[in-house]
């Protein structure tokens, strides 16, 4: 699987971090799918002027067009929101704790242990691999792994609607 013990190491996650990673990938999937939701909105909007110009239709209903936007950018709204709190601020915290660990660890080591290194070296090693690793949390696995399985789903959903339309955007 997945999010099995090797991701878990590979990352530095604990079990939360796991969860909350799995979070953020779910709520990537949601934003990109709600984002080619307002993608079809603009197809069939585009499909009415079609058959308005070359079919002698009526032109599409502009209330009910703008009803579809309105529901969108709520819905948009809504969805990055959520997608925010589950890859920053569930992550934040999980950081948080991580550095209360290693400051713990630290107040455990006896002082001849800091007295044979540096202290600005060591502060700055320790904290940029925080960093590093919060950067990564943040900002890489949810959107990553959200990313991957959102494509999926959308290159299933034009490959229904249309395989060549499918290939043609996913060349």
């Amino acid at each position: 699987m997945i999010f099995g013990e090797n991701f878990k190491r590979k990352y530095a996650l604990s079990d939360k971090g796991v969860s909350n990673t799995k979070k953020g990938m779910f709520w990537t999937i949601i934003v990109n799918l709600v984002v080619m939701g307002g993608m079809g909105i603009l197809y069939f909007l585009m499909e009415g002027f079609m058959k308005a110009h070359t079919g002698g239709a009526d032109l599409p209903k502009p209330a009910f067009f703008l009803a579809l936007i309105l529901g969108f950018v709520v819905l948009s709204l809504l969805t990055h929101i959520q997608q925010y709190r589950s890859t920053y601020g569930l992550v934040y915290g999980e950081i948080k704790d991580m550095r209360i660990g290693i400051a713990e660890r630290l107040r455990k080591l006896p002082l001849s242990f800091f007295a044979k290194r540096d202290l600005a070296d060591l502060t700055e090693t320790i904290m940029s691999d925080v960093n590093r690793m919060e950067h990564v949390w943040s900002h890489v696995l949810g959107y990553l792994y959200g990313s991957y399985v959102s494509t999926a789903i959308v290159a299933v959903m034009l490959a229904v609607f249309d395989w060549r339309l499918m290939i043609s955007c996913l060349w």
